[in-house]
């Protein structure tokens, strides 16, 4: 597993250096975020409601927003019966439904870490309730917090194939984004699966 990785490594290191000799092109503002969204932590596009789903970082509403092209929100959703502790980012699957990751731990003391899934089809309606909720944890954390050398389980990205990656920008090693695979066993509590 370890020679797939570095070779995976290996070649996206060299597709990087790649596009880095063509002539680059000029990136320009598309939009800004409407005033009343003040910490933007998220953006995903899914295929099915034709918006861009943002979602606000730890302690605001526990509510997704579906934003047009020009920035404007169309269709807020509030999600009855969960918190924004700290969500993170978005990400959906082929049928649209859409995935938030409350998995944002800077201080490691979290212990309620989760994945909300959203229907596709509640994404028109002003509040619903999350189609599922998977929890999880690291089987490596022992103490909440750790010691602050021992400060890696946090994550801030994610995103979907047919399994959920996740990823950390903390590791034990500087400099280093470690990737983690969310594995899901019927038998168990649902763990991180460090690669």
């Amino acid at each position: 597993m370890k020679k797939i990785c570095a070779k995976m490594l290996l070649i996206l290191i060299s597709l990087m250096f790649a596009s880095c000799a063509e002539k680059p092109e000029s990136l320009s503002v598309i939009f800004d975020f409407p005033n009343n969204l003040k910490e933007v932590s998220s953006a995903e596009i899914s295929e099915k409601s034709g918006l861009i789903w943002v979602c606000e970082d730890s302690g605001n509403q526990p509510e997704i927003y579906g934003l047009n092209t020009k920035g404007e929100i169309i269709n807020t959703v509030h999600i009855n019966g969960v918190e924004n502790n700290d969500w993170e980012d978005l990400t959906s699957d082929n049928d649209g439904n859409i995935y938030i990751g409350d998995f944002g731990n800077n201080a490691n003391e979290r212990q309620n870490l989760a994945i909300y899934k959203i229907n596709a089809a509640d994404l028109v309606k002003p509040e619903t309730q999350i189609a599922e909720k998977i929890e999880f944890y690291y089987p490596e954390q022992q103490d909440f917090p750790p010691k602050k050398s021992q400060r890696i389980f946090d994550c801030e990205a994610f995103f979907f194939t047919m399994t959920i990656f996740i990823f950390s920008p903390k590791t034990a090693v500087p400099n280093l984004t470690e990737r983690h695979n969310y594995i899901k066993s019927p038998t168990k509590p649902d763990v991180m699966q460090r690669n």
